[in-house]
């Protein structure tokens, strides 16, 4: 007796011995051949109904084969729709997702067009966290805020920076923070980050840092 015809004593498959997919494929064919409906048998039956009309019938072997195939079908097709959400299921992408965890460079700034460049020999940051924590450098300072992602456009709010007074990046700080205060549309595309502020008369360009 072999693994196809191991069951227990009330005909039923045991946990260990129930076919598997590789050992069940090649026995669709030989279940063809070795056991072909006979006509006027007690089996349980199918009935089908052939592309010319007539009826055909499967017995219990064959009724088995396909309900198992169409099981297994069925868990694979469930099993895609999560590794593979984008085709499947035709999610969007979740933005908040996609910034948890990243760390940004300022590149420029202000009016769309014509952004002034960030102070050389200054490094100006935005980091995104869990939970909706986000912090980052001034070029002077450090801070700390809350991040909320919602219909398309980026908030920060309980923003609370150092107070370290540094000679010739204020401006650039005080702009900078002003900006993040009054966030509103972005976008997100590769590497690059733009987050519009003041109602959208300005925005705030930023590339993602290399990672450490």
């Amino acid at each position: 007796m072999d693994r196809w015809d191991s069951r227990d004593e009330r005909g039923a498959w045991s946990d260990d011995e129930f076919p598997t997919m590789d050992h069940l494929l090649p026995r669709v064919v030989e279940s063809e051949l070795r056991y072909p409906p006979q006509r006027g048998s007690g089996a349980w039956r199918l009935g089908l109904t052939g592309s010319g009309g007539e009826m055909k019938s499967m017995d219990s072997r064959s009724t088995y084969v396909v309900v198992a195939l169409t099981i297994v079908l069925m868990s694979t097709c469930a099993r895609l729709a999560e590794w593979v959400p984008g085709i499947v299921n035709d999610r969007e992408p979740d933005p908040e997702a996609a910034l948890a965890n990243t760390e940004w460079m300022l590149d420029s700034y202000g009016e769309p067009g014509a952004e002034n460049p960030v102070l050389e020999e200054t490094e100006v940051t935005l980091r995104f966290g869990e939970e909706g924590h986000a912090g980052g450098f001034t070029g002077c300072n450090t801070f700390g805020a809350q991040y909320v992602v919602a219909d398309g456009t980026l908030s920060f709010s309980e923003i609370i920076a150092t107070e370290i007074a540094c000679p010739g990046v204020m401006e650039q700080e005080r702009e900078y923070l002003r900006a993040l205060r009054t966030a509103g549309e972005f976008e997100l595309t590769d590497n690059r980050l733009r987050i519009w502020y003041d109602e959208g008369e300005r925005v705030l360009n930023l590339v993602k840092a290399a990672q450490g």
